[in-house]
């Protein structure tokens, strides 16, 4: 597990090969929430999947 900046989000991180494999967070609204990188799962073609760009500074 390794934090940084406020410590907010855990980032997991594999021990054989140190991958990022996924992350958890706890929003001040305490739900929670994890990050997965698709890049880890077995047979997913990242090439065909549909990227929405999201402008969350100005939400």
């Amino acid at each position: 597990r390794y934090t940084f900046g406020k410590a907010q989000i855990a980032h997991r991180f594999c021990r054989n090969c140190g991958i990022h494999p996924f992350a958890e967070d706890v929003g001040e609204s305490g739900e929670r929430t994890a990050y997965i990188n698709i890049n880890c799962l077995d047979d997913v073609d990242v090439a065909s999947i549909e990227v929405f760009e999201f402008d969350g500074r100005a939400a």
